[in-house]
């Protein structure tokens, strides 16, 4: 048995591993890193400009990014090409552009149109792969579910035989107890005889018609739900043996409609054998049938059945199958009950029997989770894991690049400013040595070239800030031209809005 568990755990391990990942090529994986490293590098050798500040080829980079998150890995040539992309984007700006502010447009760039694709689609594929485990996994436990709903059958099928078995067994024994009577039956008539011989005739052919059901519900497919015996009334099994000549007393009978339809079974057996006991072992005898409250659990009920010494000698035919009280105190406790059973003082027997409640089963706890469970709560996890890696990495890098810019162009801006009156100290003509004797160590990251009255193409401008500003706040920036070694022009231009404004 645990073979064949571990085998069957195998082949669902495979057949998950086949599945767990959409179809794919290598072939068309390398097309895509070819178009994505193409794409990434012409939009490196986009000339910067502030006018487009994006080029036309980043947006080429978020399809193949996309793509390839979403086809299955095939190996780390992915991920070498979009980290080679995230840090060569900047590199490249740097070295090409000389510029800071390009370099960090391009690591946004590269975030946004090759990271973030390519998470979007790696997140997909992961979410495709949990939803693929998830049908897969129903189509398993729906495979499972059939094997099981045939083993239970079969194993109801056994079970209700066996005890329509035990019915039998109580059928043969009153046919016995009747047949022990009309012979020691002294003063019986004719027609007593006649009577005797047409009871004992129904109950022989009862007990044929009962071995009937048995043998058909071995070999039918017929719902067996009518074959159980304890459908029929306590009652109807006491005034049954009292008709075949048992002396038997009901006290109690009131709860058995109080009790649920497993106590009734259990309690149904537990009466009819102890009465197909008495009969084979002790013909003759009184027997007392008595039902009451289990006082030590609430709901429970105690049956409790005793029979007096035999009164003749017992019968040698053991028409119960001698399954015994062993097999009665073995389905007593798989009900939740128990069951003792033993001699009397008086040479009686007695059997008590204490069923619980309800249905009496223990509450079965969950097992160890299956195979499949755990390859799909894991596909789950990374589909998890990957929509807050798709979202959490790209605006954590974005931060970063921002923060980072935010420092550089603080830091660059307050070492560009020149004083109001260092700039108005200054006069066109002097030396240009003069004059950058009292400018600041650092020109402008973002001078506002197009602003500002038009100069001669041979000149060489130089801006400056008035004070510290962030982009787009309203300031003054200084322009300084030289020409031949000397300053030739001196302008005040507006920022921020005012730039605008004056356009």
């Amino acid at each position: 048995m645990e073979t064949t568990v571990t085998a069957r755990r195998s082949t669902l391990r495979r057949a998950l591993a086949r599945g767990a990942a959409p179809s794919g090529r290598s072939a068309g994986r390398g097309l895509l890193l070819a178009g994505f490293v193409l794409a990434a590098a012409l939009d490196s050798l986009t000339p910067f400009t502030t006018t487009q500040p994006v080029s036309p080829f980043a947006p080429l980079m978020a399809v193949p990014a996309y793509l390839i998150g979403w086809s299955p890995p095939t190996g780390r040539g992915a991920r070498l090409c979009l980290t080679g992309v995230l840090l060569g984007q900047p590199a490249a700006a740097l070295l090409l552009w000389e510029g800071a502010t390009p370099a960090f447009l391009k690591g946004a760039v590269a975030v946004l149109f090759a990271l973030l694709p390519w998470l979007v689609g790696r997140y997909r594929r992961q979410r495709a792969e949990a939803a693929g485990l998830g049908w897969r996994r129903a189509e398993l436990l729906e495979r499972e579910q059939e094997v099981a709903a045939e083993r239970e059958r079969l194993r109801e099928r056994a079970r209700i035989a066996a005890r329509m078995h035990d019915s039998l067994g109580h059928e043969l024994s009153l046919i016995a107890v009747r047949a022990g009577a009309l012979e020691v039956a002294e003063d019986l008539g004719a027609e007593d005889y006649r009577r005797g011989a047409a009871e004992l005739g129904a109950g022989a052919i009862g007990a044929v018609e009962r071995l009937q059901e048995i043998i058909g519900l071995l070999h039918d497919d017929r719902p067996p739900d009518d074959a159980e015996p304890w459908h029929e009334d306590l009652r109807a099994l006491v005034e049954h043996a009292r008709a075949s000549a048992m002396a038997v007393e009901l006290d109690g009978g009131g709860l058995w409609h109080d009790l649920s339809q497993t106590t009734r079974a259990a309690l149904y057996t537990v009466v009819r054998e102890s009465l197909t006991n008495a009969a084979k072992h002790a013909p003759g005898a009184a027997v007392a049938v008595r039902l009451s409250r289990n006082p030590d659990v609430r709901g429970g009920v105690v049956a409790r059945v005793v029979n007096g010494p035999a009164t003749g000698p017992p019968k040698s035919a053991r028409a119960s199958g001698g399954r015994g009280l062993a097999a009665l105190r073995e389905r007593v406790r798989a009900d939740g009950g128990s069951l003792a059973s033993g001699p009397r003082p008086d040479g009686g027997f007695e059997v008590i029997a204490r069923l619980p409640p309800n249905d009496g089963a223990a509450p079965l706890g969950k097992g160890a989770p299956s195979e499949s469970e755990r390859q799909r709560a894991a596909t789950r996890q990374r589909a998890n894991r990957g929509l807050v890696t798709a979202i959490a990495v790209p605006l954590g890098l974005l931060a970063a690049l921002v923060l980072a810019w935010g420092g550089y162009y603080g830091h660059t801006s307050a070492r560009s400013v020149l004083a109001p009156e260092a700039f108005a100290s200054l006069r066109v003509g002097d030396g240009q040595e003069r004059v950058e004797a009292v400018l600041p160590p650092t020109q402008m990251i973002d001078p506002p070239s197009a602003a500002g009255p038009p100069v001669s193409g041979a000149w060489t401008c130089s801006y400056y800030r008035s004070r510290v500003a962030w982009p787009g706040t309203l300031a003054n920036a200084y322009r300084l031209c030289f020409a031949d070694g000397r300053l030739v022009g001196k302008d005040t231009v507006p920022l921020g809005a005012r730039q605008e404004t004056d356009r």
